[in-house]
């Protein structure tokens, strides 16, 4: 049965979850907000009163505007400033996990360091945890960006490595005697791989572009090789086509 004191401290560990949620990056979002929501009803409000009520306090009641508008210019610079390190910061974390990984042993094989790989895996971690962070839009969608490069920086050097590369012995992976080398955890895997699976979210700046006739043909005077490939592929996907829509006949 939950007893008194364990029921204040589950909610006294609550208020303190959501203090560390509000500092800092939260409650500078929250007071922006707030007080983009106040300017906004005061605009209304004060031009309403102006125009229906006594227009002599005009000068008043741009006062409270101007106030208003200052406060949220500062909050805003604050804004951006804190969300601008966070997005630095995310962007830096990104690249030491990936120079955490990408080292050699002299027969030029990628390291298989249990202690390498977890700390490029909670590197990783610390930049999506930081990347959450980014209030600016505009951090944002270059936030976005720099995971796909280094996605793909990570794609190059992760392989399918063999067995061997993971652990001496499968079983190790459980457990290992001192004396074998440490296997690579399977946490650090989970954490790396799923870096590197492709995001379904992300929207992929390349469209399905093709080239015209008219420009294979310009190009056929200086990359010869390449257009004919392409206008195989024309060919073949042409009689594809024709094929599949003489089968639906």
């Amino acid at each position: 049965m939950t007893t008194v004191r364990e029921v204040i401290g589950n909610k006294v560990m609550v208020i303190i979850a959501a203090l560390k949620w509000l500092a800092p990056f939260s409650l500078v979002n929250i007071l922006f907000h707030s007080l983009l929501f106040i300017l906004c009803i005061s605009i209304v409000i004060i031009f309403s009163l102006i125009l229906f009520t006594d227009i002599s306090r005009t000068k008043d009641y741009l006062i409270i505007l101007g106030f208003l508008a200052a406060a949220l210019t500062l909050t805003y610079n604050v804004r951006r400033h804190l969300s601008e390190d966070y997005f630095k910061e995310a962007r830096e974390q990104l690249q030491k996990a990936f120079d955490i990984l990408n080292i050699y042993d002299a027969d030029g094989r990628l390291s298989n360091d249990r202690l390498r790989w977890l700390t490029a895996a909670r590197t990783l971690l610390i930049a999506e945890r930081i990347g959450k962070k980014i209030m600016m839009s505009s951090h944002k969608e270059i936030n976005v960006e720099d995971r796909q490069f280094w996605r793909m920086k990570f794609h190059e050097i992760v392989k399918n490595f063999p067995e061997e590369f993971y652990a001496e012995k499968a079983e190790h992976m459980i457990h290992h005697m001192a004396d074998v080398r440490s296997p690579i955890s399977e946490a650090s895997l989970v954490i790396i791989h799923e870096f590197i699976d492709w995001d379904e979210s992300y929207v992929d700046p390349l469209k399905r572009e093709f080239f015209s006739d008219e420009k294979l043909d310009l190009l056929d005077r200086h990359y010869p090789h390449m257009v004919r490939v392409l206008r195989t592929v024309r060919r073949i996907r042409a009689e594809n086509s024709a094929r599949a829509e003489a089968q639906n006949r």
